[in-house]
């Protein structure tokens, strides 16, 4: 499957530690921003598999973050955290292309599955494609 790259966005850092100990048995290679304008810095120089971003930041909020990522990486795969949001919200993530919504107090539970199931139609897209 290939060991695959995941950005963790959150301005709680208790969360980014909080992540690392959900994935610490799975083969991923993690890296944390604390903002939407360092996750979008981070994008640009890393080959990121997968970002985990809360909606709830200062300066860019979750659904802004998810806008600028799909414009500039169409194909990433996105979750998206919040303790709290409106279904309407959620609907405008799904809808914009946030791959999967995540309450923040189920992340022990949801974040193990989620990401595998990413993890496996990322290589199956990979599969998929052309050779250069």
């Amino acid at each position: 499957m290939g060991r695959k790259t995941i950005l963790v966005v959150d301005d709680d850092y208790g969360i980014h530690g909080l992540i690392k100990i959900i994935l610490r048995n799975n083969d991923c290679r993690l890296i944390f921003a604390a903002t939407g304008e360092q996750a979008i810095a981070i994008l640009k120089k890393e080959k990121i598999d997968i970002v985990i971003t809360d909606y709830h930041m200062p300066s860019m909020n979750g659904l802004q973050l998810l806008q600028m990522m799909k414009d500039l990486f169409p194909f990433i795969k996105v979750i998206v955290m919040s303790s709290y949001l409106e279904q309407s919200k959620i609907v405008e993530l799904l809808k914009h292309g946030a791959s999967k919504f995540v309450n923040k107090f189920e992340l022990v539970h949801e974040i193990p599955t989620i990401i595998k199931d990413l993890q496996e139609m990322i290589t199956e897209d990979s599969e998929h494609k052309p050779p250069l």
